[in-house]
């Protein structure tokens, strides 16, 4: 066991299995050049088209963005290929969609907003998520939902540190807290508080994070009720 492995085992983190660092896959010279001058030049034409894009970010082709100038990217953040990120109604100057500093969006992500989708810094975002800030007007059964072109709007935001598993679903004005990790397949439909593992459809908070103890505790369910309310 290395020193680091037996520091961090030395506090009960409720972890069940082996500690194992896990290595960047190594690459080729060639393929990292090759990489580095696609980046660069895709990055030159970014700067121009969209809102605002921070330096040593990238956004890996294929990929489908549309309403570019109302996307706002920050620095060191990587967006996978076959991305579909579309901020609706854009125009100049209009924030729609923010990306913080230090995110991480894994392949097949789609993000679709029309007032407003803010991720804050050093987020993880695993594959084939959805986040949307949007639904379609549905009330009227007169107007299908495929030839109504109103739609409701309300915020969604995830804070900083957050991770969300694979496939999870995010929808409309949900706030995640920040540090808080949501589990593989999970459909976010209220607001989460920080620090806390949420799982499910629809989702539901199963931990938190003790300040006092340093470790994740299990909470009753009509606590986690509360505490979403007061961060809503």
């Amino acid at each position: 066991m290395t020193d680091e492995q037996s520091k961090f085992e030395s506090v009960d983190h409720g972890i069940s299995g082996e500690v194992i660092r896990a290595k960047k896959l190594p690459q080729s010279f060639f393929f990292r050049i090759c990489k580095r001058t696609v980046n660069f030049f895709l990055s030159i034409s970014n700067r121009v088209q969209f809102g605002s894009i921070g330096s040593n970010s990238r956004i890996n082709i294929p990929s489908w963005v549309k309403g570019k100038k109302s996307i706002f990217i920050g620095n060191n953040v990587h967006i996978w290929r076959f991305s579909r990120i579309t901020a609706i109604n854009s125009e100049s100057g209009r924030r729609v969609i923010t990306i913080g500093d230090n995110c991480t969006l894994h392949p097949s992500i789609h993000i679709s907003a029309v007032s407003s989708v803010f991720i804050d810094h050093h987020v993880l975002i695993a594959a084939n998520c959805y986040i949307t800030d949007h639904d379609h007007k549905w009330q009227d059964v007169d107007a299908p939902a495929i030839e109504n072109e109103y739609l409701i709007a309300q915020e969604t935001r995830i804070g900083a540190h957050v991770w969300l598993g694979e496939k999870v679903v995010v929808l409309k004005g949900v706030v995640i807290g920040a540090n808080s990790i949501i589990g593989s397949g999970s459909v976010v439909t209220k607001s989460i508080p920080p620090f806390s593992v949420a799982v499910g459809n629809p989702a539901r908070v199963i931990k938190c994070f003790d300040h006092e103890s340093g470790t994740w505790v299990g909470v009753p369910e009509h606590s986690v009720t509360q505490r979403s309310n007061e961060n809503s």
